[in-house]
């Protein structure tokens, strides 16, 4: 019997648990050193009584241990639960109780022996866990780009606001569904391609995503980033992923590249529009001098006559050229708008496709411009 109680006792310790035991009839309740050690107090200080404990029990706490006491004794459920009991130092403990009472022939409760864990510790932990969880939750959703994270099956188990409210989706939506599910058949292949691409090469994965028109919803370019999540193991456990709005900044880049061109078109104009006025001036004075010594003979005039008006044509085409190319500076002047509008009705014919038709409406009585 000896070696048994001691074998207990050191099993008991091991616990680091409380132990009580009571008898019912006579309502004497032993209270082990470690159970009176875990709210402060020596092993002289509480009575061996039942009413020790109600008067360490929190009072919002009593009904309910009671009404578990009771449910154990008449229907033998498990006699498990939290309360609080107050600490020698005032503030209240937060233990787990637990035990098991022992029925005479009649059903009637005689004794009941169980434990009481302190949870302080693990309060405390949970308590950081969750503020952790809680801190954690709201970066994910202050996030202004979208975040998800995949299992292995490439199904969402979690999303944050950001996504949500890009798709005008709610979360139970979207949680447990692949991509296919919920976006069109050519994006939820590259999504899952990227996830897959992530998993095999257990490095960030990253593309353009171009989303085109759709109700309501103009075109877009996501800049996507796949990666796999491994565990303390170093296996992939799930696949993350964030994507961030880039259509304004595909829109500027494309428009910083058509400027880029323009600015090359201007300077290639601007040097065949010189090179070109250079031979229109060699035309325009040979025919001047031509002109000069044919008088008399009206057919051969009429030829360098047309001839001048094509090259003077051609002089001012090669100055509107030089304009556009920004290669001569521009002198303000006031002009006649349905003249000079007029005067690019040739150039416009020869220049667009014939596809096009040109027709011009001009009002005699329009104002002149400074331009």
């Amino acid at each position: 019997l000896k070696e048994s109680e001691e074998r207990y006792a050191h099993a008991v310790a091991g616990t680091n648990d409380g132990i009580w035991d009571w008898n019912i009839r006579t309502d004497e309740d032993y209270f082990s050193p470690r159970w009176k050690e875990i709210l402060g107090y020596s092993a002289d200080e509480i009575e061996p009584h039942r009413d020790s404990f109600h008067k360490l029990l929190h009072p919002d706490d009593r009904d309910r241990t009671m009404e578990a006491l009771q449910s154990h004794f008449e229907k033998r459920t498990p006699y498990d639960l939290e309360c609080r009991l107050r600490h020698k130092q005032g503030n209240y403990v937060v233990v787990r109780t637990k035990g098991q009472a022992v029925w005479d022939e009649n059903g009637r409760p005689i004794r009941m022996a169980g434990s009481i864990s302190d949870l302080t510790e693990h309060k405390k932990m949970d308590a950081a866990l969750h503020e952790s969880e809680a801190r954690l939750q709201s970066v994910f959703d202050s996030a202004p780009f979208t975040v998800v994270i995949k299992d292995l099956d490439f199904k969402y188990i979690l999303v944050n606001k950001y996504f949500q409210n890009q798709f005008d989706m709610r979360q139970d939506e979207l949680i447990g569904h692949t991509a296919y599910e919920i976006f069109p058949a050519d994006r939820a292949s590259e999504l899952v391609m990227g996830d897959k691409e992530a998993i095999a090469s257990r490095k960030p994965y990253d593309f353009k995503l171009y989303i085109g028109e759709s109700v309501g919803r103009p075109a877009e370019v996501r800049h996507v980033i796949k990666f796999p999540i491994i565990n303390a193991t170093g296996d992939v456990v799930a696949i993350g992923s964030m994507g961030l709005d880039i259509t304004d900044q595909t829109r500027l880049e494309e428009q910083l590249r058509q400027s880029q061109k323009m600015e090359i078109v201007g300077q290639l104009t601007g040097g065949v529009a010189h090179d070109f006025n250079n031979i229109l001036t060699a035309v325009v004075g040979n025919l001047e001098l031509a002109d000069g010594r044919i008088e008399g003979n009206s057919e051969i005039k009429s030829l360098v006559e047309r001839a001048l008006e094509a090259t003077w044509r051609g002089a001012a085409l090669t100055q509107r050229l030089l304009a556009f190319s920004r290669s001569q500076p521009l002198m303000p002047q006031v002009i006649d708008t349905r003249v000079l509008v007029e005067g690019m009705d040739d150039l416009l014919r020869r220049t667009l496709e014939e596809t096009i038709t040109i027709e011009f409406k001009g009002d005699d009585n329009l104002w002149t411009c400074e331009a």
